[in-house]
């Protein structure tokens, strides 16, 4: 058997992978046992589902450090569905409810869920890296998706101001606090909002806990569909699909970052329930304003000098 070292960055990232995947029971996978194993409800990637392991819901009535152990009914051997429906948006609530729980008294593990014992290895590993890598290569597709895409944030029919901060935001060029800490800016660099991650473009935009009471207002299909994105740009692309939504979802952004900078300077602001009301105001003065454009005013008449007609 032949040993090698493997650079420090590979093994960051490996092990990085292996937390990114949930803990799930070891004796019986996909269920939780309810003991002191159990993950964390708010900071972990545990939830069922691969485009959205980590909880999105603003914690309501439970503590922001809780474990998923409080939301078992150890007495019935079920889920609080109260507990549930009370602290999370409905998808989530349904989605949590349908995870089976483990009658067994074993502990809660971590398990790799690649290999089909639930056991890491470097094989497995690699071959994961190798997948994200190629995805991340660029291919003809989507350089022309990317255009179209662009192409058609220039032509919604929301304000110029507007327009710039979503291409910004795709393009993570906004000033976030992780953004000015890449620029040696000793900030802190955590959300205003939640308290809990760091501030890049799309926590600030979309990922933020508190922000689920906005976002799932109008955007529940969103939500489900690209989860927990990886950047702004990949929420852009999903709701470019649907194109009679791009005019309130970049009208959105817009009313989510203002009150953002108002926050950060200490300014009043709006409380985030208001969001949806005051951008559907917006958009429809916008758009009115647009269907009837003020006249320009008639150019002055320049007088001209004419000589005089001659005499004789």
């Amino acid at each position: 058997m032949s040993c090698f070292k493997l650079p420090v960055t590979l093994c960051n990232e490996i092990e990085s992978l292996i937390k990114k995947f949930g803990g799930v029971n070891e004796g019986s996978k996909g269920k939780f046992t309810g003991l002191s194993g159990a993950p964390f409800i708010y900071h972990d990637n545990w939830l069922p589902d691969p485009s959205c392991k980590k909880v999105l819901s603003t914690p309501q009535f439970i503590n922001n450090h809780e474990k998923v152990l409080a939301l078992i009914d150890n007495e019935q051997h079920c889920w609080a569905q109260e507990t549930i429906d009370a602290n999370f948006v409905p998808c989530e609530a349904s989605l949590i409810k349908a995870i089976p729980l483990s009658f067994d008294d074993c502990r809660d593990v971590i398990t790799w869920p690649l290999n089909c014992d639930g056991v890491y290895s470097v094989r497995s590993g690699y071959h994961l890296l190798l997948d994200m890598d190629l995805n991340e290569l660029p291919r003809t597709s989507d350089l022309s998706n990317s255009k179209r895409l662009w192409k058609g944030i220039w032509g919604l029919r929301v304000p110029n101001r507007v327009k710039n901060l979503i291409w910004r935001a795709g393009s993570d060029s906004l000033p976030s606090k992780s953004n000015l800490r890449k620029r040696k800016i000793p900030i802190d660099a955590t959300c205003l909002n939640c308290g809990l991650e760091p501030e890049t473009t799309v926590h600030a935009t979309w990922l933020c806990p508190s922000l689920v009471q906005v976002w799932i207002v109008h955007f529940r299909w969103l939500i489900r569909e690209v989860g927990m994105a990886s950047s702004f740009l990949d929420v852009l692309y999903r709701c470019a699909e649907r194109r009679n939504c791009m005019d309130f979802f970049a009208m959105t952004v817009s009313q989510i970052w203002t009150r953002r900078n108002r926050l950060r300077v200490g300014d009043a602001v709006a409380p985030l329930g208001m969001i949806n009301q005051m951008t559907s105001d917006n958009l429809q003065e916008f758009l009115q304003s647009s269907l009837n454009p003020p006249k320009a005013p008639s150019p002055p008449k320049v007088a001209k000098w004419m000589p005089p007609p001659r005499v004789g």
